[in-house]
């Protein structure tokens, strides 16, 4: 209220992990606290086994994301009416990772269904999984359409799977998804893992190596679009990361830089206020910046 009073148009984007309303609105909370609450963990792990958390705060990567669409979306609205008064963004984190799971609440409602893990497959396709090559190599294989799941029987040589009963519809793929894991995997298993995309290639199925971050710095795709760039450091000269995403075609983005230093800008900032060298001085000595 008080920096509103001085400034009527200022956005405020309170982002917290619960909201500011509601009876856990001052639970303190981090990125898995978050992916617990919001049902995004217990998708993940093996089917009868703990539910998984993933080796990266994805919860707090969501929870940025939707600060910097709120932002951006209230950024239109305060532009299209120069008279609009600013206003203040109740932003949650775990309703910002729950509101990625679109499916699950008419699932639950209307098909009584409540999702949990099943490892590497997904219980709402087939076939989709993960499978082993005889090189060690994992594959993830996605036939989400009986045409895809045509083309995937002819890659393996095994067209007649694609008429069986048990597999000729989508349905009937889920629910015989263990027997159809079952042939695929036995196909991936005496196969090396260039000559598997070779074959998926011919026959446009959808398909990818499981990547590090080691292979993704070499492959053609992320090498061909700059998907990795440069980031000047003052203190490590240069740092690799993601590139800015979107992309706007015909646009060239000025490359970004790392996070300032704690009172890097101290003295622009304060400067534009009235604080000259010598108060500035004072304030760093007395431990106020």
């Amino acid at each position: 209220a008080t920096l509103q009073a001085a400034n009527p148009r200022l956005i405020v984007v309170r982002l917290t992990g619960f909201g500011q309303d509601g009876p856990a609105r001052s639970k303190p909370g981090f990125a898995r606290i978050f992916e617990a609450t919001s049902g995004l963990t217990q998708l993940c792990g093996e089917a009868g086994g703990s539910p998984l958390h993933m080796n990266y705060p994805i919860g707090d990567v969501i929870a940025g994301a939707f600060t910097g669409f709120a932002i951006a979306s209230a950024m239109v609205r305060m532009r299209s009416d120069p008279q609009a008064p600013g206003f203040e963004v109740d932003l949650a984190a775990t309703e910002a990772v729950f509101r990625m799971l679109d499916a699950l609440p008419v699932e639950h409602e209307i098909c009584g269904i409540v999702r949990g893990p099943s490892g590497n497959r997904a219980t709402y396709t087939s076939p989709s999984n993960l499978y082993r090559t005889r090189d060690g190599v994992w594959l993830s294989l996605v036939g989400s359409s009986n045409a895809v799941f045509a083309r995937i029987t002819e890659a393996i040589g095994q067209p007649e799977i694609a008429v069986d009963p048990r597999f000729a519809t989508m349905a009937a793929r889920i629910a015989n998804a263990d027997a159809l894991d079952e042939a695929l995997a036995a196909w991936f298993t005496t196969h090396d893992a260039a000559d598997i995309a070779e074959a998926l290639e011919a026959r446009a199925v959808p398909f990818a190596r499981v990547q590090s971050i080691a292979d993704i710095v070499d492959d053609p795709q992320f090498v061909a679009r700059g998907a990795i760039v440069r980031l000047p450091d003052p203190d490590l000269g240069s740092l690799p990361a993601p590139c800015i995403v979107p992309r706007i075609v015909g646009e060239t983005f000025a490359i970004p830089r790392p996070g300032p230093s704690v009172g890097e800008h101290n003295a622009e900032v304060y400067g534009r206020v009235g604080v000259d060298a010598d108060e500035l001085a004072s304030l760093r000595r007395q431990g106020v910046v």
